[in-house]
């Protein structure tokens, strides 16, 4: 069958397809076969089995079927995981971002660290981590302008005295 992959859960390590005659069929990454990870849109050609899929390769690559195939798990890419350091950089500041200038660190390090995340179809992690450093480095930069706002009012009222 034809389709287009329609999800992938990195966590799960599964994904969902969805063939065109309008079938949708959930399946495991190990069954994949293609040279680089799938992804979200991509055509692919699958073979189901008791509505089970078995074997996926992208749209117009050589493949055989799982029967020639007995160990497909073999045939999956390694892909190595690992943090995103702009990720960790995010978190360190924001919680540390007492000052206006780790605040603005976490923010920046943050967004950008999401963006890779998901650029790089799981080979990063660390959303969450950069998450966190975003809503502390925006916690941080709103204390930050509350106290100046405080203490430019308390200054106007001592003139006013």
């Amino acid at each position: 069958m034809q389709g287009t992959v329609l999800d992938i859960n990195e966590a799960a390590q599964t994904g969902l397809i969805k063939c065109d005659e309008g079938n949708r069929y959930e399946f495991a990454l190990a069954s994949w076969s293609g040279n680089i990870p799938p992804k979200t849109l991509d055509k692919v050609e699958f073979f189901v089995e008791d509505e089970v899929v078995k074997h996926i390769v992208p749209q117009g690559q050589v493949h055989s079927t799982a029967a020639n195939q007995p160990n497909l798990a073999a045939a999956t890419p390694n892909r190595p995981v690992e943090t995103s350091p702009l990720a960790v950089v995010s978190l360190i500041f924001g919680i540390l971002g007492i000052f206006i200038f780790g605040s603005l660190i976490a923010i920046i390090c943050g967004h950008i660290a999401r963006s890779n995340i998901r650029q790089s179809q799981g080979k990063l992690t660390g959303d969450g981590m950069a998450l966190a450093g975003l809503i502390t480095g925006y916690i941080g930069i709103a204390l930050t302008v509350i106290g100046i706002g405080l203490v430019v009012l308390g200054v106007a009222f001592e003139n006013m005295m």
